[in-house]
């Protein structure tokens, strides 16, 4: 018998050269205590100890004190398809998420295609205190452009991606806006919203995100759509009482664009409010 210390040594000489002979000899002695070896085994990359693994009836699902398994820890595809084969659930829940939600924050694309290839859900939800975060969420909002674009294959839900669009056309930033362009290349900039939320373009021009409001404009988003309550992005972008810089700098975006400055909301024009203060036209 090998004692502790010498045989931890030897697992991870053993995982680390990829040497079913030397895992062969240690599984005859593996002590009670000894730590889940599949997830090991993928950590290390080690794709012939993994199949020696999973034919002496090690469960592909196996996991760790974190409730991570090997396909939570996964950065190879063909690893990916080896645990799937095996039984591995592309579905298993952990406090980090599903294996997708893992590879969208750390994995490669062909990882996140495998997963999806494999059933993986892409609506799935990662739960906490405050919301519920899908994988497409995870990618973007740690700007993983390679990662949204492969998730992009297989989108969760309209709903789930209109608010996630919404929230980068208020944001600034390369990586924010870099996200930005692949959202709306793939959902187009006239996403129909939910029951009781405005228009990307309104949204924009409301916080006076002048990025998000040129990036709709170029996308073809329609300039002139009323509101709920019969106003345009020109409109909203006056509309506070003291409008920003920021505002106004949208509103001459969206007249240079061609917004009718002077379509009415009851009584009262983009035009009458840009007058109102003090705004000069182009």
């Amino acid at each position: 018998m090998i004692a502790p210390a010498g045989f931890a040594q030897a697992l991870a000489a053993a995982f680390r050269q990829d040497d079913p002979s030397a895992l062969g000899a240690l599984l005859d002695d593996l002590p009670a205590d000894s730590p889940p070896l599949v997830p090991m085994a993928v950590l290390a990359k080690a794709h012939r100890s993994l199949d020696l693994l999973l034919s002496r009836g090690f469960s592909a699902n196996e996991t760790r004190v974190d409730r991570l398994a090997g396909l939570h820890l996964v950065n190879d595809a063909k690893m990916v398809r080896t645990l799937v084969a095996a039984g591995g659930d592309v579905n298993l829940a952990s406090a980090g998420g599903t294996p997708l939600h893992l590879a969208a924050a750390n994995a490669t694309p062909p990882v996140i295609k495998a997963l999806l290839d494999a059933g993986a859900d892409p609506s799935a939800t990662r739960d906490d205190s405050v919301t519920c975060v899908t994988p497409l969420e995870v990618a973007c909002e740690l700007g993983r452009t390679a990662a949204v674009k492969a998730l992009l294959a297989r989108p969760p839900g309209h709903a789930t991606c209109f608010f996630l669009t919404a929230a980068f056309v208020t944001r600034k930033g390369k990586k924010e806006l870099a996200v930005l362009d692949l959202l709306l290349a793939a959902f187009g900039a006239d996403m129909e919203p939910p029951a009781g939320y405005d228009f990307l373009l309104h949204i924009a021009s409301k916080a006076g995100c002048l990025d998000g409001v040129e990036r709709l404009i170029e996308r073809g988003a329609a300039i002139d759509r009323p509101d709920r309550e019969g106003r345009t992005a020109a409109f909203l972008a006056m509309a506070g009482l003291f409008p920003r810089p920021e505002h106004v700098e949208v509103f001459r975006r969206l007249a240079a664009a061609g917004a009718n400055l002077d379509q009415r909301s009851g009584n009262v024009t983009p035009r009458d409010l840009a007058q109102r203060h003090g705004v000069a036209l182009p």
